[in-house]
């Protein structure tokens, strides 16, 4: 473990957190947060409790791939959103996105639900 570089210590990544949170608060108002995976949870709980009164709603969706039966791969969403989200601005939270598959595949499910702003926040 001596061999271990810190990168980003926690002091910055609290920082950074904190002026995303911001950020968010300031643009946008009436929000719906949506925390995509098990990680996400973390990140998004620290963007969240950074806020002000603009978050309104939290869902937690998982996302996962699993081939159809005409053994296509396809995105299947576990989770749901319980209230109307019709009139908020709606922001993704996840932790980690490699190819960005999911993300898209997300954001496609949720424009059907609210209105034009969808955002997302990745580490």
């Amino acid at each position: 473990m001596k061999d271990l570089k810190v990168i980003f210590p926690k002091p910055m990544i609290r920082r950074e957190v904190y002026r995303l949170s911001e950020y968010l608060s300031t643009k946008y108002k009436n929000i719906h947060v949506v925390i995509v995976g098990g990680s996400g949870l973390f990140f998004g709980s620290d963007v969240i409790k950074n806020m002000d009164d603009s978050v309104t709603g939290v869902s937690y969706l998982h996302c996962r791939k699993a081939v159809n039966s005409s053994e296509e791969e396809e995105i299947v969403i576990t989770g749901s959103i319980t209230e109307d989200i019709s009139k908020k601005d709606v922001i993704i939270i996840d932790s980690v996105c490699s190819t960005g598959i999911t993300l898209l595949y997300l954001s496609d499910y949720l424009r059907n639900e609210c209105r034009s702003i969808i955002t997302a926040c990745l580490i």
